[in-house]
């Protein structure tokens, strides 16, 4: 009986850090998000204002115009790994293993579509459907952080990403796809993170 009580105790306990707020955390977190959206937001403008000849570039450069925001990525990141170090605690780690879940999931398919593009001989296929993928994964991951938090907004926020994953689905192929992947990271990616950043 001992160690059942330990047991709920423990479990209770659990629980407890996992919904308590941590605000350094979630500003990190923000910070991130807000870094995502706008960076990789503006580089799938610059793809839409290329295929809608606003400006040109030598064709063989267009496959690699994305390492632009990587980079950029790159650095912003680490200045917000400067500004907000990680702080322990169940709660802030759920968080941002969700976030990180994101990340290589979307770093793992953006290859495989690339891998099934090329053996395919579709190269267009990464570029068509990675946009479906990535709001797929950005929705759940804000499921997840409505679960953990209870925030009523996180859940708009993934219902958001599931409807613009399913627009993307119809606009494949199309121009406006790479609008619409812009409008996407901004409205439920970059300000999301902003207002979790101002808030906490």
């Amino acid at each position: 009986m001992g160690d059942d009580m330990q047991v709920l105790k423990d479990d209770i306990a659990f629980m407890r850090a996992l919904t308590e707020e941590n605000g350094h955390s979630m500003a990190r977190e923000g910070a991130i998000l807000a870094a995502v959206g706008i960076i990789f937001g503006l580089t799938a403008l610059q793809y839409w204002l290329l295929r809608m000849e606003v400006f040109t570039v030598p064709r063989s450069w267009q496959p690699f115009l994305w390492m632009d925001g990587v980079i950029a990525y790159l650095i912003t990141l680490t200045l917000i790994h400067r500004r907000f170090p990680k702080r322990p605690g169940v709660g802030p780690r759920a968080m941002e293993a969700a976030w990180a879940g994101v990340g290589i999931g979307i770093t793992v398919a953006a290859n495989a579509l690339g891998v099934s593009g090329w053996r395919l001989q579709m190269p267009m296929l990464a570029s068509g459907a990675f946009p479906i993928v990535l709001f797929t994964l950005y929705g759940t991951a804000w499921g997840v952080a409505f679960a953990v938090k209870r925030r009523t907004w996180f859940a708009l926020v993934a219902i958001g990403c599931a409807a613009t994953a399913i627009a993307c689905g119809f606009l494949i192929g199309t121009h406006e796809e790479w609008l619409l992947l812009f409008l996407g990271l901004f409205a439920f990616v970059a300000v999301p993170g902003f207002v979790i950043l101002w808030r906490w």
